[in-house]
């Protein structure tokens, strides 16, 4: 799995000032030696003509405590996205060219700035601006090319104006790599494990204050039939290249599991809870932020 540090609308601005939310092409895989077991393949066997569907829910909840006060504001984002996954054309040693179909979207949102509830599936609110623009975004559709290991090599797709502009946060091609690349791929690279193996990756997420550093490690537990048990851990630290010396990470974690189906080829489910405490410092004192986050991505039979 590929770090996934998203929430409000899939991208994690925090309060802070911190975005966490776009990857960049910047990554280093490393592996640990497995202790025991056989490899299994852990690549993805996609089928042209199949029609995949996956639900993606993800709540989050945020706190900061205002500069220079004792004042505290918090916010929480609760989503829920149905997604198809069409195949277009798949060769097993090339790759496959797939369509992502954004089927159903519904968000509920409470902040201090106001709350914003909106449904796909209930009739559209003409006077409402919040809905048209959200609205656009069921029936995207986006094209994405993937290797023979899974790895997204290209996404194509979107809209434009201001639905564009917002869908882009849900389709831009680094949200897609980072949110919906373990859909595709739970082992970049090397697409083989052995039971007991770790491996991990590394991610650099980039914003204008400053970029953060996601390290994860992976380590495949056990396989239980065709199932691929695969528990997840994670640390996020501020990238020192990034030159962001009043932004300092107080306390992070990232904790999981995801199962992927080997005889399918594909993801079953993945589920993550993610916590980030940034303390920011300015003119008016110090800022604490702290955001939580749980993702679950579960495939429909």
């Amino acid at each position: 799995m590929r770090a996934i540090l998203a929430t409000g609308l899939l991208v994690w601005a925090s309060s802070s000032g911190v975005p966490l939310g776009a990857l960049a092409p910047q990554r280093c895989d490393a592996m640990i030696a497995p202790d025991r077991g056989p490899e299994v393949d852990l690549r993805p066997k996609f089928k042209k003509g199949e029609e995949i569907r996956f639900t993606l829910n993800l709540d989050s909840s945020g706190k900061q405590v205002v500069p220079g006060t004792t004042d505290q504001t918090s916010s929480s984002t609760s989503q829920q996205i149905g997604l198809l996954l069409r195949v277009r054309d798949a060769n097993p040693e090339t790759g496959a060219s797939l369509d992502l179909v954004y089927e159903s979207f519904k968000m509920n949102v409470k902040a201090p700035t106001g709350d914003v509830s909106f449904d796909s599936s209930k009739p559209a609110d003409k006077d409402d601006p919040t809905d048209q623009v959200l609205r656009s975004i069921v029936g995207l559709t986006l094209k994405v090319k993937v290797n023979a290991d899974g790895d997204i090599t290209s996404v194509e797709g979107g809209g434009d104006g201001l639905a564009g502009a917002l869908a882009g946060q849900f389709t831009g091609a680094d949200m897609i790599k980072g949110v919906f690349g373990p859909v595709f791929s739970v082992k970049p690279g090397k697409p083989k494990a052995a039971v007991g193996e770790s491996w991990t990756t590394e991610d650099v997420l980039q914003g204008g204050a400053a970029s953060t550093r996601v390290k994860m490690t992976h380590t495949l537990k056990s396989v239980q039939g065709s199932n691929a048990n695969i528990d997840i851990k994670g640390t996020v630290t501020i990238d020192p290249s990034s030159g962001a010396m009043k932004a300092a990470v107080k306390e992070s974690s990232v904790s999981g599991r995801a199962v992927w189906d080997i005889e399918s080829g594909m993801l079953a489910r993945l589920e993550t809870d993610q916590k980030l405490t940034i303390e920011t410092k300015g003119d008016k004192g110090s800022s604490l932020s702290t955001q939580t986050m749980n993702l679950r991505v579960v495939r429909q039979r």
